[in-house]
């Protein structure tokens, strides 16, 4: 169902659902964060490989990496809007309504 973006109608299956959704995606708060580590050893493991195996080697162990990165970078992307859009279908939580009530208060008197 979430690949899909299907929203169930059952209320208990609605309930099930939106709790997945929000362990999901609480689950990738930290994504920009891992993607930038993450890069950064590709980087540092391609500098290596430069300085250990024939350049030709090398070159191919950077194009492998940049293709798995950016496809990770997609498909992490794809996963990510699908799964907001499908929060959003599912309507927000309560729990959750009382956190972007606050944050929304809070902002307003700050500025």
């Amino acid at each position: 169902m979430i690949r899909k973006g299907q929203v169930p109608t059952d209320p208990a299956r609605r309930d099930a659902m939106r709790d997945l959704v929000d362990q999901r995606l609480h689950r990738t708060r930290h994504r920009k964060t891992a993607l930038v580590v993450m890069a950064v050893l590709l980087t540092a493991v391609a500098a290596s490989t430069f300085f250990t195996t024939s350049p030709p080697r090398a070159a191919a162990y950077c194009v492998f990496s940049a293709a798995s990165f950016a496809y990770l970078v997609v498909v992490g992307g794809a996963a990510l809007h699908r799964l907001r859009r499908l929060r959003d279908s599912l309507g927000a939580t309560a729990q959750g309504t009382d956190r972007a009530a606050a944050g929304n208060h809070s902002a307003r008197h700050a500025a």
